[in-house]
């Protein structure tokens, strides 16, 4: 492996497939077919993770989705933390010997832990901390750090506590609009939910950060609903499972975890998508709804009036979803297809943000 001045750091690649996953495996490959970006870089992830054009590094460490963890702990932050901390000491390797100008991460232990290791050895990379809010750095050092910011609700606070202007940036998630639908697996969701109304869900499979259960129990009394949840499994899916299996019976609902590129078709099947979310740092398939044209259902917090400037049907989920049964089942749902995809082209679309990225890591690179 040449020396590659970038390091591009997530974990999760190869292993489970999120927002931030999705998002790092659009950012690599969109820079690796720019023609204005000319730095070599390299993605290291804990799962095998493959790109075409892109070096990528699968780094050994203990993955949050080994058996041997899983007989001593199920809770997802422990297992984290374990694959966190198990990566950090391999990845050092490549850190010593390719000296990097910048890692990019959006981890934000690992990004202590990279903190500390620069100081104590007195290396001299730059540390890019990704950000939607959930971590804000604590630790930095205004000669070498920088934030990227996708929403812009901390830029105020990290400028009183004395991170300047030209080490933020503000840019927000980019969407990938180069996408189509599969006719036959269109036609097979529409055949299997019959004359019902498709309300589709789409995050990890669990109970206790999404709110499935609570969904579930609530389409329940929705006129002829057809629930779709497509995600990663968890330990709590089996419990969700047997909600949907208790209320709406076998072979009357979708859950499973689907190729990304299958979930395009999804949204295009679907009357709405509910996004269960109490808190997102930024809500990407919220847009990828949009890009289908699909309504969305969302609870409105900070992060999601930034990003959906206001559009679709806001819900509140500590009220116990108020107004999505009456929502569902009004006729007034997908008025505004051409409106929404529109709205997305004009905003996230990779084209319109290219250019801001480029930016970004040259000015971080050249430092």
């Amino acid at each position: 492996m040449s020396n590659q001045k970038l390091f591009i750091v997530c974990t999760g690649l190869g292993l489970v497939n999120r927002g931030f996953e999705t998002y790092i495996t659009d950012l690599s490959e969109m820079l690796s077919q720019s023609k204005n970006f000319n730095y070599t870089f390299a993605v290291f992830s804990a799962g095998r993770f493959s790109l075409e054009g892109v070096k990528t590094v699968q780094v050994p460490a203990i993955n949050r989705n080994s058996k041997f963890l899983h007989f001593f702990t199920k809770n997802i932050h422990s297992l984290f933390s374990i694959e966190q901390i198990s990566f950090f000491f391999p990845f050092l390797f490549y850190v010593f010997i390719k000296k990097p100008k910048l890692i990019y991460l959006g981890e934000y232990n690992l990004y202590c832990y990279l903190f500390k290791i620069r100081k104590l050895f007195k290396l001299k990379y730059s540390l890019a901390l990704y950000t939607g809010g959930q971590a804000t750095p604590g630790l930095y050092d205004p000669k070498l750090d920088y934030v990227h910011h996708i929403t812009d609700i901390y830029i105020s606070e990290l400028l009183k506590s004395g991170i300047p202007s030209n080490k933020q940036f503000l840019i927000p998630h980019f969407i990938r609009t180069n996408v189509g639908i599969c006719e036959k697996l269109y036609s097979d969701i529409i055949l299997k939910a019959g004359a019902k109304k498709i309300v589709l869900s789409v995050g990890s499979l669990d109970n206790s950060v999404k709110r499935l259960k609570d969904l579930a129990l609530l389409l329940t009394k929705v006129a002829n609903c057809f629930p779709v949840f497509l995600g990663d499994y968890t330990p709590e899916t089996k419990e969700i499972e047997q909600v949907l299996l208790d209320f709406f019976g076998e072979g009357n609902f979708i859950l499973k975890k689907v190729p990304r590129k299958d979930l395009p078709t999804y949204y295009s099947a679907a009357l709405v998508l509910v996004s269960c979310s109490l808190h997102e740092s930024f809500g990407l398939v919220n847009l990828e709804a949009f890009l289908m044209g699909t309504e969305v259902i969302y609870h409105e917090y900070q992060e999601s009036k930034f990003v959906l400037k206001g559009l679709s049907l806001k819900m509140n989920l500590k009220d116990d979803f108020i107004n999505i049964k009456d929502s569902i089942e009004s006729n007034s749902l997908n008025q505004k297809r051409i409106d929404l995809r529109k709205f997305v082209f004009d905003n996230y679309d990779s084209s319109v943000l290219l250019k801001s990225y480029e930016n970004m890591f040259s000015q971080m690179i050249n430092n």
